[in-house]
């Protein structure tokens, strides 16, 4: 991986009721595939409950998982609130990138000073 960051798995609380069970997500914040099949298979889960969302590739995890996953380093958040803080960043980047882009056409100087 060089020097990327590598970031954290995540797991939120329980919210769905489905076939007579209880199921959350786990994802990886980074959106790292890797990092995140070869945790997923750390913990026994079956790739059939891996969905490859755009923007949010993640696993559909039991309940009773929960725990396991924690044990094994991943960190319980508030799906909605990631969510929300996830694209809160990539208007800030994009919003940073377009003021990038116009300094190097010489198009914006930075604004007042």
């Amino acid at each position: 991986m060089g020097n990327a960051v590598r970031g954290r798995v995540l797991i939120d609380r329980p919210f769905a009721w489905v076939d007579g069970r209880t199921w959350c997500h786990l994802w990886e914040e980074n959106l790292d595939l890797r990092v995140l099949h070869a945790f997923a298979r750390s913990i026994g889960l079956k790739r059939c409950w891996f969905h490859n969302r755009p923007g949010f590739p993640h696993y559909d995890v039991r309940a009773s998982m929960i725990a396991r996953a924690i044990r094994r380093g991943a960190v319980q958040v508030n799906v909605a609130e990631w969510l929300q803080e996830r694209s809160r960043r990539i208007r800030n980047f994009r919003i940073g990138q377009t003021m990038t882009q116009l300094q190097a056409k010489g198009w914006w100087d930075g604004g007042p000073r």
